[in-house]
């Protein structure tokens, strides 16, 4: 039987995981022992002391990795920047269009056209609420 210890990431790298070797692979001798290290770095930078090698490699280069590093985190917060105006604007012209139809409908039914009326406060309370329960089923599962 086969078992291998495996350690879960974060979230954001939940799908990778670092799986030990099987037991089976794993020599007994006495006297011995087997070590074993790994190491994952998630981050825009590599070490210093790899900063440095570039730079011995090819003169210039860490100063790029660097410049590289510093526009990708500019872009990532103008990018969060628009997301968040992109959902407020989003939540602003759907209240107003909600509102906008609960009150037509109201005018309606005080118009005496009850159908057309309900109709329109139905939908005007059925559509956010029937998006919002679809939102929250789809992000439930996997």
């Amino acid at each position: 039987m086969r078992r291998s210890k495996t350690t879960s990431l974060s979230k954001r790298n939940r799908n990778r995981q670092i799986s030990a070797p099987p037991q089976h692979a794993v020599q007994q001798r006495p006297g011995y022992a087997l070590v074993s290290q790994q190491e994952l770095r998630v981050a825009p930078l590599p070490k210093p002391e790899e900063l440095a090698q570039f730079e011995a490699v090819l003169p210039g280069l860490a100063e790029r990795i660097v410049t590289m590093a510093e526009e990708n985190g500019r872009d990532r917060r103008l990018n969060n920047r628009t997301m968040r105006w992109v959902t407020i604007l989003g939540q602003v012209f759907a209240f107003t269009i909600m509102m906008t139809a609960l009150l037509g409908g109201f005018y309606l039914v005080q118009q005496g056209q009850d159908s057309a009326g309900v109709a329109a406060i139905v939908t005007a309370i059925g559509a956010p609420l029937a998006t919002f329960v679809y939102n929250r089923k789809r992000s439930s599962q996997p």
